[in-house]
């Protein structure tokens, strides 16, 4: 799937994500319920690469055997399973996971788990001692005699498993062995940890040569991958489409994905759900002199929806789907409202002039990044600069050179020496005005979508405020709009991968959903006469508040608050900040606040990825902090409020971030990132109008996200309210001039100085 340049290090392609699934999810982590207290002697070797490292491994799994102890049954199971395959015994450890599959698929269904991976390596070792052949030879058979077995959709499940490459397995038992290097014992939890982190890289080592040819052996007797056709859009560009259909042969339902670049992954895994799988791409991103995106995948993508239609293969039904980029080319299509597209689906899609290649009317370097790599091959410019360390120090050096210079945004292309003509057309259009308009559907075109939508976001997601948008839009202008809305604590990794862990942030076990999974059985509730999946029944706004471990639903967005909890600035201190009073304070003392524009010595300043910390992120903010919660509320919707100010400035860029503060002293973040916007847009993205430099004045301002969490009684809310001034995203020096074309020498008037006042308040959301 396509994704925008805002987080290329968590949107990238899938054999990276595939990498940092490695990393991240297929290691068991059941522990043992009681530590043995004086442990097991064990040296780490100093390396993965260490030809002593089998036999030391094995040396431990062998003396922990017999008096490893755990009183839940399945992880007993699954624990013993691994010290058995490490240990040699590999019959016994095939029984004890044969033992642990049939208690699971008691307990919770004939439900596919990635302990299939393990189940088959235990099967192909059993084998390979019990017919004295090479590791090589048992996989195969015991692959051949497995796989096939499986349906379309499990088999392709298990071989994405399968396919991960050992590198990240590999990263993840030499960090293990680097931290217990100095200790010269390891008791029964670090054990078992460091077992199941070397038996994950073994495994895969193991197979990694052996999987690709079997996978592709597999997928050419349940699939069949028709040649690539190139079609011809409206605007003369050439369309790459790739087909795979299910072997059946029967006429389906066709499931498409119109992106940037080519793949047949997600075309493969919805012939694996019993559609025809369909990806189309632009062939100006993979070699045309210049390509521009936007503008005119609407109509063609509506060019591929009409062709698949009068294909023999199609029943003349097609589903849109895709991520990011390709979310957008969904919604571009449902502007012109081509017959065959009968439904459409989007994670996080972006929208044009509202989400990228701006955010609260704010530019970020990373949409010049991303507009040389799809719009000028000649740049030679990766899209994954983001998960390559020479190319991401590459950008941060350039983001660095700009913003230490001090010229003006514009001179970008300039410093970088490599001309981008796409993202000067961009800063033309600061405002959201016709140019942005045109390329996703307007108020008349929202209200004459009648097609079922369904857009899923998350907190964290960087297009979370595109998909609010198009979900907005649509229910505003269509009474009678069949549109669900899907929304919980997740970030772009977890919306496509189901990646483990949040940044640091527990996820409620009821959040814990294959997106990707009630994905497909929405659109089998439209194509193929299913009911709807439990959580989108009610259709409208189904929102998981985090820490509550319940999914609740609400007509719309603005029926998730029930009611609000307004909180003042106030001059008065607290927890180490100001306050934020429920009270308006009888001080009328401003709070002022200055910054110097042209100070640059925080170039290499960038914000923590993680969503938990022990201190919040106050570069150029100032910290308010309410009293702790008399009880636990759900704040939920969207942050709203008014700013009463005086500055000496006609615009100001103003970021907001709020923060749980725990009673154990935790910041946990409640969106990633903050709100932050330009105050000259705040009361209409379509329309600059300055501020006044002198006088007292009111900006209103409504978040373009939502915020999702019980926050628990002795929590406080802490806000951060700052001052955008930062290296990797246009500078506002607050004159009348076009903010791209201002630099720090047309800074006359001196260093920024606001003062909050006292009736300056935040709306926090309730919802009850």
């Amino acid at each position: 799937m396509t994704r925008l340049p805002q987080v290329c290090a968590r949107r990238c392609k899938w054999s990276l994500r595939r990498l940092c699934l490695a990393l991240a999810v297929v290691i068991p982590l059941s522990l043992p319920s009681v530590a043995a207290a004086a442990g097991f002697e064990f040296k780490a070797p100093l390396s993965v690469d260490d030809p002593k490292l089998d036999l030391v491994m094995r040396d431990l799994a062998e003396r922990m055997l017999p008096v490893y102890e755990e009183s839940d049954p399945e992880h007993y199971l699954e624990n013993v399973s691994a010290l058995q395959l490490v240990a040699g015994s590999y019959a016994a450890a095939a029984e004890s996971r044969k033992q642990l599959s049939e208690r699971m698929r008691a307990e919770h269904g004939p439900r596919l788990s990635r302990a299939a991976v393990y189940d088959l390596y235990a099967r192909a070792k059993t084998a390979q001692r019990e017919d004295r052949s090479s590791f090589d030879v048992a996989f195969n058979k015991t692959f051949r005699d497995d796989v096939p077995k499986l349906e379309d959709s499990a088999a392709y499940t298990l071989l994405n498993w399968l396919t991960i490459a050992p590198l990240g397995y590999k990263l993840a038992l030499q960090k293990a062995l680097d931290r217990q290097r100095p200790k010269t014992s390891v008791n029964d939890a670090e054990a078992i940890r460091l077992l199941w982190t070397y038996l994950s890289y073994a495994v895969y080592r193991d197979m990694s040569s052996l999987v690709g040819p079997l996978a592709s052996e597999d997928d050419r007797r349940r699939f069949q991958f028709d040649d690539e056709v190139t079609l011809k859009a409206p605007n003369g560009d050439s369309l790459t489409v790739v087909v795979v259909r299910p072997r059946s042969g029967a006429a389906l339902p066709a499931l498409l994905e119109y992106s940037l670049r080519g793949a047949t992954s997600y075309a493969k895994e919805c012939a694996s759900q019993g559609y025809i799988g369909v990806m189309a791409y632009a062939r100006g991103a993979a070699g045309a002199k210049r390509f521009v995106p936007f503008q005119f995948d609407g109509k063609a993508a509506g060019t591929v929806i009409n062709w698949i239609a009068a294909q023999p293969w199609s029943d003349g039904q097609v589903g849109m789907f895709g991520t990011a980029y390709s979310g957008f080319s969904a919604w571009a299509a449902a502007k012109y409202r081509p017959a065959a597209l009968k439904a459409i689906a989007t994670f996080a899609p972006t929208a044009p002039g509202i989400d990228f290649p701006m955010q609260g009317r704010i530019f970020h370097n990373s949409a010049f990044r991303w507009a040389l790599a799809v719009s000028d091959p000649s740049a030679k410019v990766s899209t994954t600069f983001d998960t390559v360390p020479s190319e991401e120090r590459r950008w941060k050096l350039l983001d660095e050179k700009w913003y230490r210079s001090g010229k003006a945004y514009r001179e970008l292309g300039r410093i970088s020496r490599t001309p981008n003509f796409l993202f000067i057309r961009w800063l033309n259009h600061p405002s959201y005005d016709r140019y942005w308009q045109n390329m996703i559907p307007s108020k008349k075109e929202f209200a004459a979508i009648d097609i079922p939508t369904l857009t899923i976001t998350g907190y964290y997601a960087a297009s979370e405020p595109g998909g609010l948008y198009y979900f907005n839009q649509h229910t505003k202008y269509n009474a009678a709009a069949d549109a669900t809305l899907v929304i919980g604590p997740y970030d772009d990794s977890r919306l496509t991968g189901n990646i483990s862990g949040l940044h640091g942030l527990r996820i409620d076990p009821v959040a814990e959903v294959d997106l990707r999974d009630l994905r497909y059985g929405w659109f089998n509730s439209i194509f193929k006469g299913g009911a709807r999946p439990p959580i989108v029944q009610q259709g409208g706004v189904n929102i998981q508040i985090a820490e509550s471990d319940q999914w609740t639903h609400a007509a719309s967005i603005d029926d998730i608050a029930t009611s609000s909890r307004r909180l003042y600035l106030a001059a008065e201190h607290e927890d180490g900040g100001y306050r934020l009073s429920p009270e308006r304070s009888l001080h009328a003392k401003p709070i002022t606040q200055k910054m110097n524009l042209k100070e640059r010595s925080d170039f290499g300043w960038r914000p923590n990825a993680n969503f938990a910390a022990k201190v919040p992120e106050v570069h150029n903010g100032l910290v308010f902090a309410s009293r702790p919660f008399a009880e636990s509320a759900d704040v939920a919707g969207a942050l709203s409020g008014e700013l009463d100010i005086v500055t000496n400035k006609m615009d100001l860029d103003i970021t907001m971030t709020l923060y749980e503060r725990t009673q154990q002293g935790d910041y946990i973040l409640l969106t990633s990132p903050g709100h932050g916007f330009r105050a000259s847009y705040a009361h209409d993205r379509t329309h600059r109008r300055l501020i006044q430099a002198g006088p007292r004045q009111r900006i209103h301002f409504v978040s373009d996200r939502l915020l999702g969490r019980r926050v628990k009684a002795g929590s406080r809310l802490v806000l951060v309210l700052g001052l955008n001034k930062r290296a990797d995203q246009e500078v506002n020096y607050g004159s009348d001039t076009d903010v791209s074309a201002a630099s720090s020498a047309d800074e006359a008037t001196g260093p920024v100085s606001v003062q909050w006042l006292n009736d300056s308040y935040i709306e926090i959301p309730i919802h009850r």
